[in-house]
């Protein structure tokens, strides 16, 4: 276009103005590199203001971003010719253009023929419901648009740009998007097309629904800044920018930019022809809560590298803004946290590796699961064939509210595997847990581990205290051949054994299915062999007992830590040399536990006598949908016996009567031990 008008220009200064009244001057077809014009007519002609210029023009295609414009019209009423120059200061232009509609705008225009000078302004440019002023200057090859606009609608804006924004990709609109914007634009280039591209925006009250509400934004205040420059196929790319105010929510993850204003710095490259690109740095900062670099490279819309650092940060508040949210349905969604946090994560062609740096961290599960407090050291955890060191210990904790003191862990992770270095000793109550061979393996999003270790003696005592069990007396010890965790189940290969009662529980086929979650299950069968009665029932305040018991408990299975099935069994010992005593209240508790009535004792003459003579005694329990069937050392002629007489004199029977009770019935008999009515006496 600018060397078309110069070349009418010339063509005018050479004629003699003053002797011609009108004259008329149109082209079929010009062509020039980026450019197009067809059907051009321009006519001068004298007016009360001088010279006039009138033009009109089927089509003329500038270099993009303008492109098209058809049905131009052009006016001037007062052009001013002076050599090589030509100047109109009021002139008027209308065009259609595919994205813009119908113009008119008023113009200023200046063109200078010997060097090759073009300068046009614009004012009054529609888009929305707001105005852009813009110029354009071309000088030789070189050529620049400037452009700024008044407050623009964006509702506005997105109708009149629905259809080409919608045919972009799979770009997605937003169902709603209202707000105001700001804008000043610099683009500059040359016949080879756009060189560089400077812009500033600055926004008001937007709010957006996106489809399916996965965005929601509210009131959002926001100024944004982007220089790109190009140098042949590659073009260099800057952003700055801020959200200072107003509200948004990406499920899960909810912003109060008022409170925490996030700031966002980027450098970076786009290759065009190699769809290639490279974000060289990103600093990210939300205010009071995290700072954050970023580089990353990658091919059109996938990532081939990222390296991510977090720099030191309170993780309480990094916890509630940016972890807590993705794990509010989930079973450990509630922990307080305190201390600082940093990180690093590097990723690489589908592989990637995360480092955690802790300084004085306390984690404590508010359902009273687990807790750690004075955490410090190295975490990491990598898929690369380069080992990464782990160091971490904390000074206290405690699981399932049993108390677990200072420990120290070191080992390293690779290729998704964990393996611990030295020996690793958990001090639990009086005791201690000590592992020697420990590995985590992660298969795509799946955990599993698995240990080999040491259970040194552990006082049964504190740890029923701590689990609120009955006072028990003995210790827990044993050697674990292998535990291991996979698809949320625990599992022990080999036997605890633990010291109670003067006795030996063996537990056998243990395992506990998803030990972290909402109802986490465990199974077990336990043998007990030659429990001391007397020092059982003294424990529980039962009423004294003498003699040794042995039994099982097959197929248990506890809910939630709740007995929901099991096959019991517990009688006296084989070969048991023991004396065999009972005292009064024992018979009664015993007699209540079968379904009689306590208190018969009391009312006969063997009130006198403190104890009793048997020969054997047990009692069974199968527990299925919470209902116990009972029974006893063997049938009654009425029921079955839970104590069989014998020996010396006095000697009792103690006869139980109901065979099928409700387990929260036999609960509530064993806490209250209450309605007892009294053996059968011999």
């Amino acid at each position: 276009m600018c060397k078309a008008v110069l070349w009418f220009c010339t063509v005018f200064c050479l004629s003699t103005v003053s002797a011609i009244e009108l004259f008329q001057f149109s082209v079929a077809k010009s062509e020039w590199q980026q450019g197009l014009l067809q059907q051009l007519q321009l006519s001068l002609s004298f007016n009360d203001n001088g010279l006039g210029l009138s033009g009109h023009a089927e089509q003329l295609v500038l270099a993009e971003p303008i492109g098209e414009l058809n049905n131009v019209e052009l006016t001037c009423q007062n052009v001013v010719v002076q050599q090589d120059r030509l100047n109109c200061d009021r002139g008027q232009l209308s065009f259609h253009h595919a994205l813009f509609g119908q113009q008119t705008l008023s113009f200023k225009l200046q063109t200078q023929h010997e060097e090759a000078l073009l300068q046009f302004e614009v004012s009054g440019l529609t888009m929305g419901d707001g105005v852009i002023n813009a110029s354009f200057q071309q000088h030789g090859h070189h050529w620049r648009i400037t452009a700024k606009s008044t407050q623009l609608s964006i509702a506005a804006l997105l109708k009149q740009f629905h259809a080409p924004l919608s045919g972009v990709g799979e770009m997605a609109l937003p169902e709603q998007l209202s707000g105001e914007i700001q804008s000043h634009w610099t683009i500059e280039g040359s016949q080879t097309g756009i060189e560089s591209i400077a812009t500033t925006l600055s926004m008001q009250d937007v709010d957006i629904v996106s489809q399916e509400a996965q965005i929601e934004a509210q009131a959002i205040q926001a100024k944004w800044s982007f220089n790109i420059k190009r140098k042949q196929h590659r073009w260099q790319w800057q952003m700055n920018g801020a959200i200072e105010q107003g509200q948004s929510y990406r499920e899960p993850i909810f912003i109060d930019f008022a409170d925490t204003p996030i700031r966002l710095d980027a450098v970076g490259l786009w290759h065009d022809d190699k769809q290639t690109w490279r974000v060289e740095q990103a600093n990210m900062t939300q205010q009071g809560v995290v700072t954050a670099t970023m580089s990353s490279t990658g091919i059109f819309d996938e990532i081939q590298q990222a390296n991510i650092t977090l720099e030191r940060s309170q993780l309480p508040l990094l916890y509630q803004h940016w972890i807590q949210p993705f794990l509010i349905y989930k079973t450990i969604g509630n922990i307080d946290l305190s201390g600082e946090i940093d990180l690093n994560y590097q990723y690489e062609n589908n592989v990637s590796q995360w480092q955690f740096g802790l300084t004085n961290v306390d984690v404590v599960d508010e359902a009273q699961r687990f807790a750690l407090y004075g955490l410090q050291g190295q975490l990491a955890w990598t898929a690369f064939s380069q080992a990464l060191p782990i160091n971490i210990s904390w000074s206290h904790g405690s699981i399932l509210s049993i108390p677990i003191g200072n420990s120290h862990v070191t080992g390293s992770s690779q290729s998704s595997q964990f393996t611990l270095q030295d020996a690793w000793q958990m001090p639990i109550l009086d005791g201690d847990l000590k592992i020697h061979h420990l590995l985590l393996s992660q298969e795509d999003t799946e955990l599993s581990w698995a240990f080999e270790g040491i259970i040194s003696p552990i006082s049964m005592t504190l740890l029923s205290e701590h689990l609120g069990w009955p006072k028990m007396h003995g210790k827990l010890s044993g050697v674990i051949p292998k535990v291991t965790y996979q698809d949320h189940q625990v599992t022990v290969d080999g036997a605890l054994m633990v010291k109670l009662f003067n006795g030996t529980s063996v537990i056998h086929h243990l395992s506990l299915l998803d030990p972290l979650g909402a109802i986490p299950q465990l199974y077990a069968d336990i043998d007990l062999q030659n429990f001391d009665l007397e020092t059982m029932t003294n424990t529980f305040d039962f009423g004294t007992m003498t003699g040794t018991v042995s039994g099982k408990v097959n197929q248990l299975r506890l809910a939630n830590w709740q007995p929901v099935a099991f096959d019991a069994y517990l009688e006296t010992s084989e070969n048991d040399d023991v004396p065999h005593k009972i005292s009064q209240q024992a018979v009664n508790n015993l007699s209540s536990l079968g379904g009689g009535a306590t208190g018969a004792l009391s009312r006969s003459f063997l009130r006198f006598f403190e104890n009793f003579s048997y020969d054997k005694l047990g009692i069974s329990c199968k527990l299925q949908n919470d209902i116990c069937q009972m029974s006893g050392v063997e049938p009654a002629e009425q029921g079955y016996y839970i104590v069989k007489g014998g020996g010396f004199p006095p000697t009792i029977d103690v006869i139980g009567h109901t065979s099928k009770v409700d387990w929260p019935e036999l609960l509530d008999r064993l806490k209250a031990v209450s309605n007892s009515s009294g053996p059968v006496i011999q």
